[in-house]
């Protein structure tokens, strides 16, 4: 495949030819311009397959270049480099047809080639995908009202009538994908990140072996699968592709994402049935923070159902003893049922009563806490260990150091191993604790999050080093525990105001004179 990068900054042209073994690797780098009118005379005489463009460019910006690119031809794919960790130039991008978005500071040949790898599958401008526009209003009505409504045997015939004619399959499948169980009131929709989670899905998962319609249902993501040439391992190979749309949801929107997918269908009147039990693997997906594929055996009816009693009086008189041992026992139980339930909705019960129906407990302390809303949470351990974490809390009230252990651990180790290269899934395993978690204490505890506190750290450290050595930026850039230099230099000029030159020259006279 034929690859053109585009990028006004030198270091980073010279850094992507010079990191990845292009030929090795089966690619074919055509060259490299510093705008956008250099990359589109490169196109025109070359016609690159992939496109590794930045976004802001002088001359013209690389979503003008892309929107250009792409109209001439639709097949290019895309690789987005920018420093913009921002939802509204991600969005933009989805819109346009990109494929995949890198961080600059982020830059490296396994991050780079993993982007590369994951567009290698086969070209389909060969066949367009449907979608929701006037044409097919009428389809995705059938299937919305297929999925929602409760019909009666005589509509639900005709309406599978009126879908035979689009649907290529057998064989069929249903995708579920869920931004947040807790379901938006009524008329405050806003549900600009589920649209644009949808045109990159469909961008995904299309292909020469699928036909694929999408419906999207108040903050639900439905996907309709039709077709394939071999049923054997079909909801693995659909698995693979929707984990690229997870993971593009993370990087793009810092979002999580929670899909069920369905077992395989035979014919359309089984597409209720499809629909439903992607929900249900959906629901499992909450628990095990995985992507969920429907299977029999582990999607049987729950442990109990319902509504679970908990003896919140009980539970009072424990924090009022300051009993935190027996506090976190009692909560210990009570998740433990809660996890045999596998049910979202009595989870969220059970929260919004330990949490919200108790604040005249957290009152009584005078504690204020940063309380979060049940769409925050990205699982069950995370809303499991922020409800533990707010119950010890309110028991160590008053004491002098109310840090958890955990944050107070991982301050010691960021101290001691702030040169090394540390990333917060490393600490949290260090600390055996779910990432997320560890994220969320963070914010909570410390006010900033986890890559902001470590770099925080090493700019003090190499504020240090050039005051008082003579190491070379780029030298302290390693020394402190940054890879990329342009990346030390960006986050050193956002914490202090100055490059490191600059700072070096305006606390010279200081250091003289001290």
């Amino acid at each position: 495949m034929k690859v053109l990068i585009v990028d006004d900054e030198i270091l980073v042209r010279m850094g992507l030819k010079s990191i990845i073994p292009w030929e090795e690797k089966g690619y074919t780098l055509l060259g490299d311009a510093k705008n956008g009118a250099e990359a589109i005379e490169i196109f025109n005489e070359t016609e690159p397959d992939i496109l590794l463009t930045d976004i802001s460019m002088p001359f013209m910006d690389g979503l003008e270049l892309i929107r250009i690119l792409k109209s001439r031809r639709p097949s290019l794919k895309v690789i987005i480099l920018s420093n913009y960790d921002d939802f509204k130039y991600a969005q933009k991008g989805i819109q346009l047809g990109v494929n995949a978005y890198i961080l600059k500071h982020e830059i490296s040949a396994e991050k780079v080639l993993e982007a590369l790898e994951s567009l290698a599958g086969p070209f389909h401008s060969e066949r367009p995908l449907p979608v929701n526009d006037k044409k097919n209003e009428g389809f995705h009505a059938n299937l919305y009202r297929l999925f929602k409504d409760n019909l009666t045997e005589r509509e639900r015939e005709g309406i599978l009538a009126a879908l035979s004619g689009k649907l290529q399959g057998p064989p069929f499948a249903v995708i579920s994908m869920l931004l947040n169980f807790a379901e938006p009131e009524a008329g405050k929709w806003d549900l600009t990140k589920e649209e644009t989670i949808e045109s990159m899905a469909l961008e995904t998962l299309k292909s020469k072996e699928f036909q694929v319609f999408s419906v999207l249902c108040k903050n639900e993501i439905i996907f309709i699968l039709s077709g394939g040439e071999t049923m054997d391992g079909m909801p693995e190979r659909i698995k693979k592709m929707v984990q690229t749309v997870r993971n593009n949801t993370k990087q793009f929107l810092n979002q999580h994402l929670f899909i069920g997918i369905s077992s395989i269908g035979f014919a359309p009147d089984q597409l209720r049935l499809l629909y439903d039990q992607s929900r249900c693997a959906r629901e499992q997906s909450f628990f095990t923070n995985e992507i969920a594929i429907y299977a029999e055996d582990r999607t049987n009816a729950p442990d109990g159902c319902g509504s679970l009693h908990l003896d919140m009086e009980q539970l009072n008189k424990l924090v009022r003893l300051k009993d935190a041992e027996r506090v976190e026992k009692f909560l210990e139980d009570v998740f433990h049922s809660l996890y045999n339930r596998k049910s979202v909705d009595t989870v969220q019960n059970a929260f919004g009563k330990l949490i919200r129906e108790n604040a005249e407990l957290f009152d009584s302390n005078n504690l204020i806490l940063n309380q979060q809303s049940f769409a925050d949470f990205s699982g069950f351990d995370e809303v499991k260990n922020y409800v533990i974490d707010v119950y010890k809390k309110i028991c160590q009230h008053g004491e002098r150091n109310i840090c958890s252990v955990h944050i107070a651990k991982s301050l010691r180790f960021l101290q001691q191993h702030y040169d090394e290269n540390i990333s917060l899934s490393q600490l949290a395993d260090y600390l055996q604790i779910n990432k997320s978690y560890l994220s969320l204490l963070f914010k909570q505890e410390i006010g900033v999050n986890f890559t902001s506190y470590l770099n925080n750290i090493r700019i003090e450290k190499a504020k240090e080093l050039l005051l008082h050595t003579n190491y070379k930026a780029y030298e302290i850039a390693k020394m402190v525990g940054f890879d990329n230099p342009y990346y030390f230099s960006k986050v050193f000029k956002e914490t202090t105001g100055m490059s490191c030159q600059e700072f070096k020259k305006s606390s010279a006279p200081l250091e003289h004179n001290g």
